[in-house]
This record gives structure tokens, sequence and C-alpha cells, in this order.
């Protein structure tokens, strides 16, 4: 929506001055809108403070105009998740503009999902928005044939208006409970020149080991973790990312233990433009698709419960680069982390993959290709394939084992179809894939496969994701079943982005 022709913009190097920010924060719907139950809407729902939306801006009055902070801006108000539309229009002679839509963002419903063949529903209270000012609430019961699950979360993107986030999370599960607690000050602009973490982890309950989807052991569970993370930032247009901190885990899975006392220092840099698309990973909605550079090293100490002696070496690479334009695009990553005792690598685990996306009229042709690798794990660790994570049509935890290897393929058809607001969708898909033990070598064709068709449901205004449903078809065991969730299969395209702390 402009409140200003293109000849207005001033360019990147006019010398005019922010005289002033008019902020237009609507409602979900317009009074004008003829939409069923709108007027009810907006009166339940409480628009997003003004507040909210200032401090999420990196220009403020009587600043130098600068193009990139205002895009970077934008930027950031979309990735808060209640907003449909974000505008900011510059003008010669008037005040500059910011225009936000609100989305709905409480959810007090039941949920179904079937995925693998298992029936998941739920009953939960979701506010991403509470009172208006950006913070989440969530308390969530979920149940399906092999678990419940109990949720209460709570997370401050902006804790008492600053730059630093908070979050907390209980979970009450069937086979394990799990308490998490964070405070961070992420990197939320270009211009940011430190970081900071802080996080804290408890995890007692049983491991459920599997094999070809069916449970085969439930060893013992214990985990606690505390992570302290300071990070600097320098750089224009390439930024430079130095990373140092300290990780202390206690882990034991059965008889299985893991100890770490661990000192580790990290050091990136970073590339990154946005082009802005649409109907990618979902409808109605501006996606920011990154396109850049990303290359991290780590090297750590893990050294003995009385911090005197050097057990082993940590070491992690990282490496991703994506490229995007106006209907095209395509990323690829890599990651490898291990420790060394100068001896023996152990808790080794490495990734790969490939993304791809471009648009023909009304179809988006998408690919997806993904390497995981576990090896020397000191305490039980499984990689799992199934429905749930990249192999439609198939159980879940259907393949387990300690290599992972997935290809997805979408033809994915946004339609001008709309029933009341939400707008159709179809997709075509064919997913291939396997999960094998390290000493073993695995064939093309003896990949899992699976072919279908599915409907997509979405409306930006609510709950902003994609509600699908796919119709799949088993090619191992000539079965058909049926997928039911919210949001798309996979991402597109990938994220760039540094690393917040040490995997």
């Amino acid at each position: 929506m402009a409140f200003a022709q293109q000849d207005e913009v001033p360019s990147e190097t006019s010398t005019a001055i922010v005289r002033n920010i008019r902020i237009d924060a609507r409602d979900i719907f317009d009074p004008d809108e003829r939409v069923p139950l709108a007027g009810l809407i907006n009166f339940i729902h409480i628009r997003t403070q003004k507040k909210v939306i200032r401090r999420e801006l990196l220009f403020q009055h009587q600043n130098a105009l600068d193009l990139s902070l205002i895009a970077e801006s934008e930027r950031n108000l979309r990735a808060l998740g209640i907003f449909t539309d974000v505008n900011i229009v510059t003008r010669k002679a008037a005040s500059d503009s910011l225009q936000t839509r609100d989305k709905w963002t409480t959810k007090l419903n039941t949920t179904y999902r079937l995925v693998g063949g298992v029936h998941f529903w739920g009953v939960s209270l979701v506010e991403d928005n509470v009172f208006g000012l950006g913070k989440t609430i969530d308390i969530g019961y979920n149940h399906s044939s092999d678990r419940i699950l109990r949720q209460v979360l709570y997370r401050d993107p902006r804790l008492l208006g600053s730059r630093f986030g908070g979050n907390v999370k209980a979970q009450n599960n069937s086979d394990f409970d799990t308490f998490e607690m964070s405070l961070s000050r992420p990197f939320f602009a270009w211009n940011t020149r430190w970081g900071f973490g802080l996080a804290f982890e408890n995890t007692k309950g049983v491991y459920r080991q599997f094999r070809d989807g069916e449970l085969v052991a439930a060893p013992r569970l214990d985990e606690n973790a505390l992570q302290m993370i300071f990070n600097l930032y320098r750089g224009d247009k390439l930024k430079r990312h130095l990373m140092f901190g300290y990780n202390r885990e206690r882990s034991r899975v059965g008889d299985q233990r893991r100890q770490l006392n661990f000192f580790g220092i990290g050091f990136g840099v970073m590339g990154r433009q946005f082009q802005e698309m649409h109907n990618i990973d979902v409808y109605e909605r501006t996606e920011d698709v990154p396109s850049g550079i990303v290359a991290e090293i780590a090297l750590g100490a893990n050294v003995g419960s009385g911090g005197r002696s050097w057990k082993e070496t940590y070491l992690l690479g990282r490496f991703q680069y994506g490229h995007a334009d106006y209907s095209s695009g395509y990323s690829f990553g890599t990651m490898l982390q291990t420790f060394y005792n100068g001896q023996h690598f152990r808790d080794e685990f490495s990734e790969g993959e490939a993304r791809a996306f471009r648009k023909f009229g009304r179809h988006l042709l998408v690919g997806r290709v993904r390497f995981e690798r576990l090896a020397h794990f000191s305490v039980a660790r499984q990689l799992r394939l199934g429905d749930e994570n990249g192999l439609r049509g198939y159980p879940l935890r259907a393949r387990t084992g300690s290599k992972l290897l997935l290809f997805n393929f979408e033809d994915r058809v946004a339609t001008n179809l709309k029933v009341l607001i939400f707008r159709l969708g179809l997709t075509a898909f064919a997913d291939f894939g396997q999960v094998w033990e390290t000493p073993e070598p695995v064939r093309l064709n003896n990949l899992n496969a699976a072919i279908g068709l599915g409907l997509r449901v979405g409306n930006a205004r609510f709950t902003g994701a994609i509600n699908r449903l796919d119709c799949a078809y088993n090619l191992s065991e000539r079965k058909w079943r049926i997928s039911v969730s919210i949001g798309s299969y996979f991402s597109a395209y990938g994220k760039l982005d540094f690393l917040s702390d040490f995997q």
C-alpha cells in the first residue's frame, strides 16, 4: 500500500533528514472490508501498541535518511510474526510514514494432525501478541498414540523494551520432562556491535530408541546444560564475528555418560542482502529471501572437572551460501563439528544441504537435498526419518540409523481460488530418502520413495502459515497415507546468519 509515488523517494545519496515518523497501526481488517465477523474480530483483538513498533526502528527523528536502515526495520517488524503487512514510505515534503497491519494472534482451539499414521490432537491457548506488546504465552496439551506432551512457554523478544530477549519453557511429557530458560541479546541488526547469551536446560526421563519404526529400548535420560556466550561484531559490507564462551554439560543415557567443561572461541564473516518475494513458503505475505555468504570456524578445549587438564579439542567449521533474484533462488551449506583427544575423534556430526526454487507463472518448482552423519557418540543418538521430517507416506521414525540422505521435490501452485478469505493452493511432490548405519553403503535404488498430491490453505491475517493436507503413495510398501499439519513441508530457501552459540 503506497503513500508516495516512486519519484517521491529520496535517493540513497540524498542529504534528507527524517523529520517525523507517523505510525499507522491498523487492525486486522479495515472498516470497509466485507468479511464475515470482521468487526467482531477487530473488537476482540488488541491492536499492537505503537511503542512496540517504534522500538524496532533502526532510525530516529532528525537522523539522516538511510534507505538500508528503513529496509532492515521493515524486516525486523516482519520477523516478529505479528503483522500481515509492513510498509515504510519516505516523502520529500511530509512526514515519513510507517504502516502496519495486525494479524490474528490468539489461538484458543483444538488441533489435529495426522503424520506418519499417528494421530495427534491437542488443546492449546497461544497468544503471540499479549496486550499488543509482542510477547508470547503458550499453554498446551497434546496427545498422540505414543506420547503425551504438556507445555507452558513465555517468550519476550524485547525485555523491558530493551534489545534483550528472554524465554522460559517447561514441558511435562510421558517420556521426559524439560525445563529451559534463556536470556540473550541477539544480532538484531547489521549495525549491532555486541551480543550476549545465557541459557540453562534440564531434562529427565527416558530416551526412546527405534528400529524400523518400532520401540526397541528406552534407557534413562538425565541431561543438564549451562552456556554463556559473548559476541562481538565489526565491519560494514562484510561483517566480522568473534564469539567466545563457556559450556557446561552433563549427559547420561542408560550406562553411557558424557561430560563437558568447555571453553571456546569462534570467528566468522558474513555478507548478506535480501530479496522481497511472495508466495514462496507462505501466501499473501512478504518473505525476505537472503543472498550472500557465511563462513565460520570455532575451536575449544574440554577441560577436566577441576579445570586443570586439557582433555580434548573441539572443532567446528560451517559454510553457507545463498542467491535469490525476482523469480528464483538457490542455497547450500555444510557444517562439521567434533571433539579430538589426540588419538581419536568422538561426537562427530556433519551435515550438508542444498535447496533451489524457480517460478514459472503460478508454478513454483522447489527441490531440496540433505545429508547428515553421526559417528562415535559417547551417549546414544539416532537419526530418524519418516513423515515428520522428510519422507511423506511413511510412519513416524520409519527408518533409524547414523547416516541420512534425503531428496524432496515439489511443484507448488498458488491458485486464484478463495474460500471466504482463505487462498487455496495445490502441490505435487516426490520424496526419496534413507537412513542407515555407518558401515553400510547406500545405493540410490535402495532409497525409500513416495509421490503424491497436496492441498494448501492459507491466509496471512490469521496464522500466517499454510495449512496442508498431503495424500502420499508409499512406493516401497504400496500404501496410501494422509498427512495433515501446519506449515510448508520444507522451506524453499535457507537462512543466512551467524551462529549465536556453540552447537
